[in-house]
């Protein structure tokens, strides 16, 4: 490994970091999988990486098929443009394995012209100077004390203070100077359970923010049992375990622990808001309002409070109350982000495609890749393919592990005449089973797979995924009936079945909604 974590592999700039890969400074589009694989051959350069070999460390504790292998070279070879008749990248040795042909090198750091310093003088400064970050634009930003003499008069309070007010920003750097300030409080004192409690908020979010692997939750999820372990009792230590477990996708092990949480500090309304979203994630509708009515109740008027209630509302069939929360929500932040991204999908599921794809575009100067999703799919609606596919690349330009445009895009592109073995042993599909297996219950994944079957024609198939989708918790089925990707199976019986399974699911927690007098004022129209 290089100290910087970059390599020059041909033309390219690999950085073993981060997780990316760049050409001429433009990223190359790359899922979770093909990295891994390039990864590996990347590593073994110039060495051929035989085929059990391969697969045990890109395919750690899986059967993979050579089918399934090379589908993945190729997808691969696609993302970098590259001719496998005359490789630039990567080579096949036939009846061996694969093969990174290109020259691969250290890269240098970057010169300090390209890094930002601060430096200070003064007794006066002596405690901000050892919070002085040295970081460049890229994911290894650390905090550097400048003396040992210097950092020893910081006090470690100071530094969890610091650390904290860094997370609360929400960038990828301050995350980073976050998670510097808490390592060194963590150094000064082993046993400081609000330094294990920020070390584990700061990993989480490298996971869900920001694109890196399950390695970054696992230590989440080890800080936050040590600083249990120390305080059982630590609202706060169980609001980051269930963060972490949260990044992993255990939606039923995190809700126990924000449930623990609140149970601790029932003010943590941080946890309160994340457990009502996993319930509603559930398809719990009903109790997730009763836990977003309660936020409302204590004189709460958070942002993502009224958009839960909008959504939740939406799910259970009550799409006037929704439009009401929503409209409440954009009075008070009309140019918040995530309001723009909730309003597209509501339009969206009314089928008002018009005006998703609208809304959309009108904040198409955010990065937001859920947003550029949902216009690729209000564009393909409208029949507008190519827009549509400009869309979801620009997703997945912005956030290359978005896993709806990563599975819309797909499904777009796979020719509607492929078998349904093939389609079964899709690497998109081998990621979906090794989800499952590592313990993810998210619903998504198996909306993902009804993509790709859709994609084919096959009803049957679509209908299996949707229903397990609905055993996780799925209930958006007017997200069903709008998207354009299901057009194609809407009319089979086995998947209109499927459908009315999640109508009656739905129509269950509407009743709940309707027949609970402590929600009857969130079912008051007036705006």
């Amino acid at each position: 490994m290089s100290e910087t974590g970059q390599y020059r592999a041909g033309d390219l700039l690999v950085n073993m970091t981060k997780r990316s890969a760049s050409r001429d400074g433009e990223e190359i589009s790359l899922s979770n999988l093909s990295w891994r694989v390039l990864s590996v051959l990347i590593e073994h350069a110039p060495e051929t990486v035989g085929y059990e070999q391969l697969a045990a460390l890109a395919w750690p504790q899986q059967q993979v098929s050579p089918d399934t292998m090379s589908q993945r070279i190729k997808l691969l070879r696609r993302s970098l443009n590259d001719d496998p008749k005359t490789p630039r990248y990567v080579a096949t040795e036939r009846g061996i394995g694969y093969r990174f042909v290109a020259e691969v090198a250290p890269a240098s750091a970057p010169p300090p012209s390209n890094q930002k310093r601060i430096l200070l003088a003064g007794a006066a400064t002596i405690a901000a100077l050892a919070l002085l970050i040295l970081w460049k634009p890229n994911r290894e930003a650390v905090l550097v004390p400048q003396t040992s003499d210097i950092t020893a008069a910081v006090s470690t309070d100071d530094l969890i203070e610091s650390g904290y007010q860094y997370l609360a920003r929400g960038s990828f750097d301050d995350n980073e100077r976050a998670l510097s300030l808490f390592e060194q409080a963590q150094e000064k004192d082993a046993s400081n359970l609000a330094a294990m409690i920020g070390q584990s908020f700061a990993h989480s979010h490298r996971e869900t923010k920001y694109d890196f692997d399950r390695t970054s939750s696992n230590k989440a999820k080890a800080l936050a049992q040590k600083a249990l372990d120390l305080a059982p009792s630590n609202g706060r230590a169980w609001h980051a375990l269930g963060f972490a477990l949260d990044a992993q996708g255990d939606t039923e092990g995190a809700l126990r622990a924000y449930e623990q949480a609140i149970a601790i500090d029932p003010e943590d309304f941080g946890a309160i808001s994340s457990a009502a979203y996993l319930l509603q994630v559930q398809g719990r509708l009903h109790e997730a309002l009763l836990l977003e009515n309660d936020i409302l109740a204590r004189g709460q008027t958070r942002m993502f409070t009224l958009i839960q209630i909008a959504s939740s509302l939406r799910l259970a069939g009550l799409n006037d109350a929704a439009n009401i929360w929503l409209i409440r929500a954009e009075t008070l932040t009309p140019d918040n982000i995530l309001l723009a991204d909730t309003k597209a999908g509501f339009l969206l599921a009314q089928q008002q495609y018009s005006d998703a794809a609208a809304t959309s575009d009108n904040t198409a100067n955010h990065d937001r890749a859920s947003l550029m999703v949902l216009h690729g799919e209000a564009q393909l609606a409208l029949g507008k393919v190519d827009a549509a596919r400009a869309a979801f690349d620009q997703a997945l330009l912005h956030d290359k592990n978005n896993f709806e445009g990563t599975f819309e895009k797909t499904a777009l592109a796979i020719d509607p005449s492929s078998r349904r073995d093939e389609i079964d042993a899709h690497p998109l599909m081998t990621e979906i089973r090794t989800d499952r297996e590592n313990g993810d219950q998210w619903p998504y994944l198996s909306i993902g797979a009804a993509y790709l079957y859709a994609a084919i024609n096959d009803g049957e198939a679509a209908a299996s995924a949707l229903r397990d989708a609905q055993s996780w918790g799925y209930r958006d089925v007017a997200r069903l009936n709008a998207s354009p990707f299901f057009r194609t199976v809407h009319d089979d019986p086995a998947f209109q079945s499927a459908l009315a399974e999640i109508q009656k699911d739905v129509d269950i927690q509407r009743s709940l909604i309707e027949n609970d007098p402590r929600l009857a004022h969130l079912l008051n129209l007036e705006p």
